[in-house]
């Protein structure tokens, strides 16, 4: 259940920010039964291998693998498990070992549990590898449907070892989680100009009252105020200057002076109109 609440996380991501992606899935355990039916033991060499398909493509991976002393016969067999477009209920008529057996029963148990969350971007593919050794079970990554980015904008799975062998009896400890790729991420939204705007609302900005100042920030993102602050003591006038090329609607300056009056002054970048006003007042006007 973990396995698909992780990717309905991924799909509420991705649909907030307008991408249509399409999530990749398999199975450690399905691997691993594919590569022992092709007679192959060296599992994570063929691993790494088989993780290029889609950027060496098929003559790339057979080169690669022959160049890892793996013979013709146990490349063979390997791509005629494989294929493309292979759906779960053919590759479960091929692979005969117990592991590869338990590798599809997740994975039907995933996709039985990922209809029920209303995912419907998730899509198997018996060649998704993940190139690194620590993934026991599911794993997966997301790609855009339509884009000149290729890169996966997310990956993950389950390490049922990793943890455990930072502690005392390396046993299992369940694990699964997704990474989101922020550099690709932030290229697509640039292709489709759809940049995410500014969200900080307001500048605090501290005349040798940093350590106030810090209180009154925490105290307005426990409000739900996105707000920033200048901690490089940069001055008044560059700060201002620094919101306003920003697009930060306010600026909200704090110095002794008022600190002693308790109020604090308000800048409306936009208007340039300033307000002497109380914490809770200033709250008042950013919500």
């Amino acid at each position: 259940i973990a396995d698909a609440e992780i990717i309905a996380v991924a799909q509420t991501a991705f649909r907030k920010l307008n991408l249509d992606v399409i999530v990749k899935v398999n199975n450690r355990k399905l691997l691993n039964g594919i590569l022992e039916q092709a007679k192959i033991e060296q599992k994570e060499d063929a691993i790494i291998a088989i993780d290029k398909l889609d950027k060496i493509g098929k003559e790339g991976v057979e080169k690669e693998l022959a160049e890892r002393q793996f013979t013709t016969a146990q490349i063979k067999d390997l791509f005629s498990l494989i294929k493309p477009g292979m759906t779960i209920a053919e590759i479960k008529k091929k692979v005969a070992s117990p592991e590869g057996q338990e590798g599809i029963k997740e994975l039907e148990e995933l996709f039985s549990y990922l209809q029920a969350l209303g995912v419907n971007i998730a899509q198997f593919d018996v060649s998704l590898a993940r190139g690194l050794a620590y993934y026991t079970g599911t794993v997966f990554e997301a790609y855009l449907k339509k884009s000149k980015v290729t890169s996966s904008l997310a990956a993950g799975g389950r390490w049922d070892s990793m943890i455990g062998k930072f502690m005392a009896g390396n046993r299992q400890v369940p694990a699964v989680g997704v990474a989101f790729g922020l550099e690709p991420i932030m290229e697509v939204l640039k292709e489709q100009n759809q940049e995410p705007e500014m969200t900080t609302k307001v500048l605090v900005i501290p005349i040798k009252t940093e350590k106030e100042s810090l209180k009154i920030v925490q105290q307005l993102r426990e409000k739900w105020i996105p707000a920033s602050i200048d901690l490089n003591q940069r001055g008044v006038g560059k700060n201002l200057e620094y919101a306003s090329t920003l697009g930060i609607p306010f600026a909200l300056i704090i110095g002794d002076n008022e600190l002693k009056a308790g109020k604090l002054l308000l800048r409306n970048m936009k208007s340039g109109e300033q307000q002497a006003l109380k914490l809770t007042d200033v709250v008042k006007k950013l919500t």
